[in-house]
């Protein structure tokens, strides 16, 4: 889970330029948690985006190891957000 919020905020760092990121964690119920990261920076169409593929995709490998869910919201101009939740078993 570290190394997936960590290349969240590298990603950010690289290439939103926001300025301004809203990051939550927190358990919904007692068996799982909920890790929301979103930043109002310039967005990407990811349909384009074949340059910095790589942080998504491991990001994705890594969520599936631990049994993770990963959902990604972006639009051109309009950021990002990012939510990861999974079982709190086993983590």
């Amino acid at each position: 889970m570290i190394l997936i919020y960590k290349e969240m905020l590298n990603n950010i760092a690289k290439h939103a330029k926001a300025t301004f990121i809203y990051i939550s964690l927190f358990m919904p119920d007692k068996d799982t948690y909920k890790l929301i990261v979103r930043d109002n920076g310039i967005g990407f169409n990811p349909n384009l985006t074949t340059k910095y593929r790589n942080g998504m995709r491991n990001m994705k490998k890594r969520c599936e190891k631990i049994g993770a869910d990963i959902s990604v919201e972006t639009s051109v101009n309009l950021g990002v957000r990012i939510v990861v939740s999974g079982p709190l078993q086993g983590f």
